[in-house]
């Protein structure tokens, strides 16, 4: 054989390969997807959660993963802000040392939930806007605004307040 036959052989099988390899994860996102959900139904959160990012490894783009990812952590945000917001308004008149750590709480959670949430919400309102993501959009400006991240009037381009 000749040299051009050899690539030309070696080209077919590369494009071989990489078209049953892209078939194949074609196929793996949709069972990831219910297989997450079926966590989900099972109260196996960690297990859902890992079956998202799984698809996102996959399918960096999809919109069903993202959107989850960014209820996920925006509501672990909210649910954490809940239980510190019960302690420090519990005290009639809080110490600065308390008020000191209510701030660097509400930076904790921003760190730890919101911006994770905040990410996959910008990927997520790339692909489709709905009134959900606007109203996520809006309170994690609002949250950013309130623990002096954001400054009133500063607004992302992926996001316009109506």
């Amino acid at each position: 054989m000749d040299s051009f036959t050899n690539m030309k052989t070696i080209f077919l099988v590369f494009t071989f390969l990489v078209s049953s390899w892209s078939v194949a994860l074609a196929q793996e996102v949709p069972a990831l997807l219910q297989q997450g959900q079926a966590f989900l139904d099972q109260n196996k959160t960690d297990s859902a959660i890992a079956c998202f990012e799984k698809v996102l490894v996959l399918d960096a783009q999809n919109y069903d993963a993202l959107a989850f990812l960014c209820n996920y952590y925006f509501l672990k945000g909210k649910m954490e802000l809940d239980r510190i917001e019960t302690v420090y308004f519990a005290h009639e008149s809080p110490s600065r040392m308390q008020v000191a750590d209510f701030n660097e709480d509400l930076k904790r959670i921003y760190n730890v939930y919101f911006s994770k949430a905040e990410g996959y919400l910008i990927q997520a309102y790339l692909r489709r806007r709905n009134d959900h993501l606007d109203e996520l959009a809006g309170e994690i400006a609002d949250f950013k605004e309130r623990i002096g991240i954001r400054t009133p009037g500063d607004k992302k381009s992926w996001f316009t307040r109506k």
